[in-house]
Order: structure tokens, then sequence, then C-alpha cells
């Protein structure tokens, strides 16, 4: 049987606030070390569940997604 529209949404809206969380929280310490334990803590969330949202939203690790961040600095 289908799942219900409203109960998809649903998922992925909560998803989406998850990785939102994750990705401000890497921005917000960006330079500082990150481990992927401390970012998936600032979404309340596993390391696993960490992972998993970061391949199926951004086709990459978290670790990826840090490493293709623009450095900033003086030139």
């Amino acid at each position: 049987l289908a799942v219900p529209l409203t109960q998809t949404k649903d998922k992925f809206d909560k998803r989406n606030k998850r990785l939102k969380l994750m990705m401000v929280y890497i921005h917000e310490h960006y330079g500082e070390k990150l481990t992927v334990e401390d970012i998936a803590s600032a979404a309340f969330t596993s390391e696993r569940e960490c992972f998993r949202l970061f391949h199926d939203c951004l086709h990459m690790s978290p670790t990826e997604y840090i490493k293709k961040l623009p450095h900033t600095g003086s030139l």
C-alpha cells in the first residue's frame, strides 16, 4: 500500500532539518577540529544517520563536504 503523502513529507522535512542543523554546525565551527560525532550531535542523531543523510542528500560524506568548502583567509 502507498504511504500517504503527508507522512512522506514529514519524513523528508525531518531529514532536511537534521541535515541543515549539521551543515550550520560545520559552517559555524569551520577551522576547528570537527568529528562526525560532533556533527551528528548537533542534529541530535547518530553518526550512522549523519553519514546516511549526507550520502542520500549530497552524495558525499561529511568529510568530503568539509573538504569542498572554500578556504577562508588572506591571500
